[in-house]
């Protein structure tokens, strides 16, 4: 049951990363090209 758990908090965690570093990429995309 606890493995379940944590299994499944790790693959939101991962999930949760990898957003992050594509909203992070994007932005950065979005700043250099105003500039």
């Amino acid at each position: 049951m606890f493995s379940v758990v944590y299994v499944t908090w790790e693959v939101i965690l991962f999930f949760i990363a990898i957003l992050l570093s594509v909203a992070l990429y994007l932005f950065l995309n979005q700043s250099f090209a105003f500039c």
